[in-house]
């Protein structure tokens, strides 16, 4: 994954790589659930494991603002409750609120949208 403003000089020389660790989801492949989070990712997708618990990440749209490379999470994030080895339900794991933060990364939103770097 790239990220560039329209307004830059040239296409961008650093990309930003996701695993997909597939072999995470392979148990779980085929549960109602996980096809629906396949289906609406379009196959742009990273699982991850965390402390013994399974996330979804859906890569359409990335991290919040990893061109800013600090530690915000997915933008769309899924967390598959399993039980007995089934994937049963799925927690959206959502963005927490920050308005220091935030007002910060809309400055730096707006200087990188008219081509500062």
């Amino acid at each position: 994954m790239a990220f560039y403003s329209l307004m830059d000089e040239s296409p961008p020389a650093d990309f930003v790589f996701f695993p997909r660790n597939d072999e995470l989801l392979a148990p779980h492949r085929d549960a109602p659930l996980v096809q629906d989070l396949l289906k609406v990712s379009a196959n742009y997708y990273q699982v991850e494991e965390v402390d013994g618990e399974l996330f979804f990440h859906d890569l359409r749209y990335g991290k919040s603002f990893e061109w800013l490379k600090d530690d915000r999470p997915h933008v769309f994030s899924y967390r598959l409750i399993v039980e007995s080895g089934e994937v049963v339900d799925l927690e959206v794991h959502g963005l927490a609120v920050d308005r220091e933060r935030e007002r910060r990364t809309f400055q730096a939103l707006v200087s990188r949208a008219l081509g500062e770097s």
